[in-house]
C-alpha cells in the first residue's frame, strides 16, 4: 500500500470533542423513542425534504440511538449518535440522519439555576441544513436523578415535570410538534470484534486501543468504533481494511500500521476528529459505505473488517492497536 504522512494540522474546525472530559461508559448505550403530533407549520415549511407535505395532526416518531457517553467539565453527559440506526418519521414520510458532529443527546442533572435538561438534536439525511430538536427543561431540577442515560433504562420520562419544546427547523420554515412520550431503553448491541497487533506507546506512555460496538449483522447497519488511550486534544482519523498486516513506522510515524491491502480512510465531513480530555475519539460507521481507495463498499455477511486509528502524537504520529470485526 501507499502511505502518506499525517498532516500536521488536521482541519481543527472539524473537532468534535474539544472541552470534554473522558468518561467512557458503553457502546450502544440507549435507544430513545420520542412520539408527538405536529401542531403548526411556520414559514414555507420544509421543502426539499420528505416532510414537505407535512400538516398539523401528523404523528411524529423519532428513534435515536445514543452510543458513547462523555461527561462535560460542568456536569453534563454528551452522547454521540449511531446515525445509520436512527430515524425520524412524520406522517407517512421517513428520513434518516446525516452524519454530523452536531448530532447528540445531552443530559444535564441539577445544573444550578439552569435545572435539568434532556435534549436530542440531529441533522436530516436528506438535507443537512434541516435539523430537529427535542428539548425538555426542568428549572426546578427535580425531574432527573442522574446524567447517565443508563439510569433511565426502561422508563418513560414524566413530561409534566418538564417544559418541552420540539421542532424541525429548515432554511425556509419550521414544523413544530408537541411531545407526548419519551422513552429510554437499552439499545441492542454489545462490544464486537477482537484486538490484534501490537501498538507502540504514544506520548502518554500508554498504547492506544480501538474497540467496536454494535451488532454483527451488516443489515442492521449498527456499528461504532472508539479509540482510547490517546493524547488529549489531538487529531486523528480511523482506517479500515479487509487485510491485516504489520508495518512499523508506516507513513513516517512512531507506531505500527496493522492494516494492509486496500486501506480506506474515514476522512469525510466531520470524520477527522479531536480527542477529548479523556483521550478518546468515537465514530459511527455506515456499513453500506466503508471507504476504500477505489470508492465506498458495503459490508457483507461473512466478511471480516479491521479498524485502526491514525493520530497526531507530538511532532510525529502514531497508531492504535487494531480491532478485527467479523460480520454474520
Amino acid at each position: 500500500m501507499t502511505t502518506q504522512r499525517l498532516p500536521t494540522r488536521l482541519l481543527p474546525a472539524l473537532a468534535v470533542a474539544a472541552g470534554l472530559s473522558g468518561a467512557h461508559v458503553h457502546g450502544e448505550d440507549a435507544r430513545i423513542t420520542c412520539t408527538g403530533t405536529v401542531t403548526s407549520i411556520n414559514g414555507a415549511g420544509l421543502p426539499g425534504t420528505p416532510f414537505s407535505s407535512t400538516s398539523p395532526g401528523d404523528r411524529v416518531t423519532i428513534t435515536f440511538d445514543a452510543e458513547i457517553a462523555r461527561q462535560l467539565p460542568f456536569g453534563e453527559y454528551l452522547y454521540t449518535v449511531n446515525t445509520p440506526s436512527s430515524s425520524i418519521t412524520v406522517g407517512q414520510a421517513t428520513d434518516g440522519l446525516g452524519f454530523s458532529t452536531l448530532n447528540r443527546l445531552n443530559i444535564r442533572n441539577d445544573f444550578g439555576q439552569l435545572g435539568d435538561l434532556f435534549a436530542i438534536n440531529a441533522q436530516l439525511g436528506s438535507d443537512p441544513s434541516t435539523s430537529f430538536l427535542v428539548q425538555l427543561v426542568d428549572v426546578t431540577a427535580a425531574a432527573l436523578a442522574s446524567q447517565d442515560v443508563r439510569d433511565l433504562y426502561g422508563t418513560s420520562l414524566t413530561l409534566s415535570s418538564f417544559i418541552p419544546f420540539a421542532s424541525i427547523n429548515g432554511p425556509s420554515g419550521t414544523v413544530q410538534f408537541d411531545v407526548e412520550a419519551v422513552t429510554v431503553d437499552a439499545a441492542p448491541g454489545t462490544t464486537l470484534g477482537a484486538p490484534y497487533c501490537q501498538a507502540s506507546p504514544n506520548s502518554t506512555g500508554a498504547a492506544g486501543t480501538t474497540r467496536a460496538y454494535g451488532l454483527q449483522a451488516p443489515g442492521e447497519n449498527d456499528l461504532s468504533v472508539t479509540a482510547t488511550g490517546l493524547p488529549t486534544q489531538t487529531f486523528g482519523y480511523f482506517l479500515v481494511s479487509a487485510t491485516q498486516a504489520f508495518a512499523p513506522g508506516a507513513g513516517g510515524s512512531d507506531g505500527n500500521l496493522c492494516l494492509g491491502g486496500a486501506v480506506g480512510r474515514f476522512v469525510g465531513q466531520g470524520q477527522i476528529m479531536q480527542s477529548d480530555f479523556g483521550g478518546e475519539i468515537s465514530l459511527p460507521v455506515d456499513l453500506t459505505q466503508l471507504p476504500s481507495p477505489t470508492g465506498s463498499v458495503a459490508v457483507q455477511a461473512g466478511e471480516t473488517w479491521n479498524f485502526q486509528l491514525w493520530h497526531r502524537d507530538g511532532a510525529s504520529s502514531n497508531f492504535t492497536q487494531g480491532c478485527s470485526v467479523t460480520f454474520l
